[in-house]
């Protein structure tokens, strides 16, 4: 999922099972007879109340409410989870559409949230002074309405899925509450076109946003995603007053440990570290540990690969990271120069801010201790923009060099001009120098660092060792993800050429997918991975997969083995990533293990389970 703020990740150290609560079915007498339904998860002592309202028709385990009722209780809140079938109608109405559900709501709820409030309100402990409203997908409107009638209710939970009404209901309630929102649909394209200005003009701070692209229509968000659960309480518990949740002994991820069946084997999937800011990049050092690289936070860590331990280095720059839903900022990659043994050289990219705008910088830092020094400014990428996503920031050093990827900030046409760096790959010597063989350096009005151009979202850059070519992969519009070769001096043609369409459904320009002078991607995927991090294998560990290109699937939740041979892709394999979460880390380890990394903010690692071990040269 994408991106839960740094200030959880501490939070998220929580586990699927919270301790004991007390839990008991409650009937609430209401108009005309009606009684109203629900589940209540009690607190210890006298404590706020938490109200859920149920996905549409769904009751029970199916809303993923019953887990969260739980940990609630056990952070220090009430929890009542109604049974919204009932809320808001007539009895034994029946109901065809959204629409007449909707105003059968409208007409009803206000005597059914009162009903509901002054049960719940006259038991022992139940504060109704402090209370939260949660709803999801129908729910979302149910708890829009308990949030404007009542003043007492200080913040609003929505889970939204494509149903558009509900969503937009939502944003509405964030111009006046606190609200964390998380909007999915099936293909993460129909974002309600209120989204960007209602949350950019969101008056507390507080709030936050997260497009959970790839989602499953009618999916429940608390059962797709664990991290979702501990999140939402640590973001309540914090509104509301109370004290932090506790972890559970005996605390582990659902899935660790879990064997899949990839082909001609299996792999076993292992947590390494969780409660992550978005972990984006992976670098192993020669001593064996490793520097992790936390988009999100802006953070980098040293790691102990065995177990899991992280310890956060001093002396980071500042980054910029826009306080809206559609944010893409903060730390992107972290490489280690080849000769690191000799030089110690690191190479960050990240997003820099100033009063200009902000853009896709590289520095280069040696790290001392736990403290980060030397910092030297490699590479800016110009100019300065207002636009906050389309970034880009894969790095790969190759011969001397420093090839970077830059997006070309959601503004298309930037990406064949040359007289901007966005929209390209940007080739250095590894000291910020400019090569005199760039294919540019001589064009008049074009920026000489620039190596190729056309691009759209670069978000994967890999050496293949087989052929010493660099390979990239890019972030089409509504489907057209690319494999490319990346050659010097080519146009990839973005966006006069692409295979994928508009998020409308429409087609982009003329609706080609080719044109004279311009580059075919190796590969393309229909409909979109949204392609996250890449890595080429070569080890031991699986030996089948060596000379295989791997790429993480954001949008469909998988790791992609791409089969490569004389530059051309023979076969795809997918091979899924814990809970179909969005995969943007992907690196290959020393001893042949493959790490994952989840915008969920989980470490993952795959090794093989019964696979033959076969020497590789090296």
């Amino acid at each position: 999922m994408p991106g839960i703020p740094a200030a959880w990740a501490v939070l998220l150290l929580l586990g699927t099972g919270p301790a004991a609560a007390q839990v008991a079915p409650v009937s609430v007498p209401a108009r005309d007879g009606l009684s109203l339904h629900g589940t209540l998860y009690r607190a210890s002592g006298r404590a706020p109340l938490v109200l859920m309202f149920h996905q549409c028709n769904r009751s029970g385990p199916e809303t993923g409410y019953e887990g969260l009722g739980r940990r609630l209780a056990a952070a220090g809140m009430h929890a009542f989870a109604l049974d919204s079938r009932g809320f808001g109608r007539s009895v034994n109405a029946q109901f065809s559409d959204f629409r007449s559900r909707s105003e059968e709501t409208a007409a009803h709820w206000p005597a059914d949230a009162d009903a509901v409030l002054r049960h719940l309100g006259g038991r022992p402990g139940i504060d109704t002074s402090r209370m939260a409203a949660i709803g999801a997908s129908c729910g979302v409107d149910q708890a829009v309405h308990l949030a404007g009638r009542w003043p007492a209710v200080r913040g609003l939970v929505a889970l939204s899925g494509s149903l558009q009404p509900a969503a937009d209901s939502a944003f509405t309630a964030m111009r006046r509450l606190p609200a964390f929102i998380v909007f999915a649909d099936e293909d993460g394209y129909n974002t309600p076109p209120s989204m960007r200005a209602m949350y950019a003009t969101a008056r507390d701070q507080r709030s936050r946003l997260i497009n959970y692209r790839g989602a499953l229509h009618g999916t429940p968000l608390l059962a797709a995603d664990p991290a979702l659960e501990p999140a939402v309480t640590a973001w309540l518990g914090s509104l509301l007053g109370v004290a932090a949740p506790v972890a559970t002994p005996g605390d582990t991820a659902v899935f660790d440990g879990e064997i899949a069946d990839i082909e001609n084997g299996r792999v076993l999937i292992s947590v390494v570290a969780r409660g992550l800011a978005i972990p984006s990049a992976l670098a192993f050092l020669p001593d064996g540990r490793a520097l992790l690289a936390e988009r999100m936070a802006g953070r980098l860590s040293l790691l102990d690969p065995g177990s899991g331990a992280l310890t956060p280095l001093r002396g980071m720059p500042p980054m910029h990271r826009a306080a809206d839903g559609e944010q893409e900022g903060g730390l992107f990659d972290v490489q280690m120069h080849p000769d690191f043994g000799r030089n110690g050289w690191i190479y960050l990219s990240y997003s820099e801010g100033t009063v200009e705008g902000n853009t896709t910088v590289v520095d280069r830092v040696k790290l001392d201790g736990t403290t980060l020094t030397s910092r030297q400014r490699i590479f800016t990428a110009l100019p300065h923009v207002q636009s906050s996503i389309h970034f880009g920031g894969r790095m790969a050093l190759v011969g001397g060099y420093l090839y970077l990827t830059v997006g070309e900030r959601n503004e298309r046409e930037r990406a064949q001009d040359l007289a901007q760096h966005h929209g390209k790959i940007i080739r250095v010597h590894d000291d910020g120098r400019v090569p005199k063989d760039n294919p540019f350096i001589r064009r008049t009005g074009a920026l000489p660092e620039i190596w190729s151009y056309g691009h759209r979202n670069p978000q994967g850059l890999a050496l293949n060792p087989a052929d010493g070519r660099l390979w990239e992969h890019e972030h089409g519009p509504r489907g057209g993800d690319e494999v490319n070769i990346v050659r010097r001096g080519a146009n990839y043609g973005w966006p006069s050429i692409t295979y994928g369409r508009e998020y409308t459904g429409e087609e982009v320009g003329a609706g080609v997918t080719a044109k004279e002078g311009l580059e075919q991607p190796v590969y393309y995927w229909l409909p979109s991975i949204a392609p996250g991090g890449m890595d080429f294998y070569h080890g031991t560990a699986f030996p089948r997969w060596n000379g295989s290109l791997l790429a993480g699937a954001m949008a469909r939740g998988h790791l992609s083995r791409l089969v490569v041979r004389d530059g051309r892709v023979l076969h795809e394999e997918r091979i899924p990533a814990g809970k179909r979460w969005r995969v943007r880390l992907v690196r290959a380890a020393p001893d042949g293990a493959v790490w994952l990394g989840t915008d969920a903010g989980y470490l993952l690692r795959l090794t093989a389970v019964g696979e033959p071990q076969a020497k590789v040269s090296p």
